[in-house]
């Protein structure tokens, strides 16, 4: 389900001078945002539970060098790399727990579309604010899902 995320970034970044680096796997994604993080872009990386357990030593690095990271988790069903095309709400305390040590982290697990919007865009701040990784938690539902919305505000 993360897959749709990257493909319609792929439509949407350049309109805002953003671009889209399709990397090897889940490891080369994660660091490559903490790397782009720290030269002061913001980034971000997307996957499913099995790709955020990849990820996790990456999470690590990314609160102990305090380096603002916002990785979006589309859970589906597990185990393992398990039913792509199923829901599953079971990622949540792994993404908590993500790490080895103690890290500050903040997961976010909104419940709408609105809230997804609006949630990111907390996201970014928030990881810029803190200097830690924030992770937002959907489900395949809200990944894939459309709704209709009062128009955005992108001010807010």
């Amino acid at each position: 389900p993360a897959s749709e995320i990257m493909e319609y970034m792929i439509k949407k970044l350049p309109e805002f001078g953003g671009t889209v680096i399709q990397t090897e796997d889940e490891i080369a994604a994660c660091t490559m945002a903490i790397g782009a993080n720290y030269a002061g872009v913001r980034s971000f990386t997307a996957s499913a539970g099995p790709g955020l357990s990849l990820m996790a030593e990456a999470i690590g690095l990314s609160g102990m060098t305090e380096t603002p990271l916002v990785i979006m988790d589309t859970q589906r069903g597990g185990p393992s790399t398990g039913l792509p095309t199923k829901q599953e709400q079971s990622d949540l305390m792994a993404m908590i727990y993500s790490t080895h040590g103690d890290i500050p982290k903040i997961v976010i697990a909104p419940s709408s579309v609105e809230e997804a919007f609006y949630d990111t865009v907390e996201a970014f701040n928030l990881a810029e604010e803190y200097q830690c990784p924030v992770i937002l938690v959907t489900d395949l539902a809200l990944s894939l899902g459309k709704q209709t919305v009062e128009p955005l505000d992108f001010n807010r």
